[in-house]
């Protein structure tokens, strides 16, 4: 999709789509992210998400792009329950 609507001299497909499909994204990531105290990270959730979708068009490989996204999922998981204080922190 990215790809396809990308903005180009020779075809506007959807003028300004570029733009607009990561400005609309960011606030309602930042609202969830707002939950576990971390709206800055939108910009780099977003990033990854655009990121691995690109990578699935271009390979096919769900397996490792899926995996990719687990990984990062955990890994944001880990940093946000290291940073947190011990008493806010939840169990499990």
């Amino acid at each position: 999709m990215f790809g396809q609507l990308r903005e180009s001299a020779a075809q506007q497909l959807w003028p300004d789509f570029r733009r607009v499909a990561t400005t609309d994204w960011l606030g309602p990531l930042e609202d969830g992210l707002r939950s576990i105290d971390r709206p800055e990270l939108a910009t780099l959730v977003l990033t990854v998400i655009r990121g691995l979708l690109m990578d699935l068009d271009a390979t096919a490989d769900r397996t490792r792009t899926n995996r990719a996204f687990s990984d990062f999922l955990s890994s944001l998981d880990h940093q946000i329950v290291r940073e947190r204080p011990t008493a806010q922190r939840r169990p499990g």
